[in-house]
């Protein structure tokens, strides 16, 4: 910075001869103002860095923001990606219960049949075989609530996931957009001590 030529002596003179001041007075006056003059005034090449400094802050910023907006455009995809991976897998699970569900029935039907044919021989054979149908049937039930139980348990498991992948996503777009909130105040104070007169 430049600074201002003044004069200390001709101005405590001045003070000593017409305002008629002490000595000390007048030089303590006048050091006090050289002090005030010669303090951090700015000029226009200082005032062109600064704009220069905010230029390239702005430059920055800008860069920033576009980059965290890429981030949660990849954030996204990611989660479109699970998306589409989750409900591929549910299919999966569904196609398999429907699979389990049409044997199961064969199975039965199959059992009918024989249970029939027995019938035809002999009556204790029959007694026989409704015992082992009935225990086929309970068993057949007990393993589809089984199926049933654990299909819902994926399910849950994989909402808690989704759930937890978005407030994984939410907390790193609000801690992006606050650090770049206290960069940006940090940047303002900055320029405000920089002005400061």
């Amino acid at each position: 910075m430049t600074s201002i030529a003044f004069d200390t002596l001709k101005f405590a003179r001045t003070l000593r001869d017409r305002a008629k001041m002490s000595p000390e007075q007048a030089e303590g006056l006048s050091d006090a103002l050289l002090e005030a003059i010669q303090g951090d005034i700015p000029t226009k090449a200082d005032l062109k860095d600064v704009e220069a400094s905010i230029d390239a802050l702005r430059v920055g910023t800008k860069s920033d923001i576009e980059s965290v907006k890429a981030s949660i455009e990849g954030l996204k995809a990611s989660v479109d990606t699970l998306r589409t991976s989750t409900k591929s897998d549910i299919d999966g699970v569904k196609t398999s219960v429907d699979a389990l569900r049409a044997s199961t029935k064969s199975d039965i039907d199959g059992v009918k049949a024989s249970v029939d044919a027995l019938r035809a021989s002999t009556k204790s054979d029959i007694d026989g075989v409704k015992a082992s149908v009935d225990a086929l049937r309970a068993s057949t039930k007990s393993d589809i609530d089984g199926v049933k139980a654990s299909q819902r348990e994926t399910e849950l498991r994989l909402e808690a996931r989704i759930e937890s992948t978005k407030s994984d996503i939410i907390k790193w777009v609000a801690g992006l957009i606050g650090f770049q909130t206290l960069a940006i105040i940090g940047a303002v104070i900055a320029l405000a001590r920089i002005l400061k007169p």
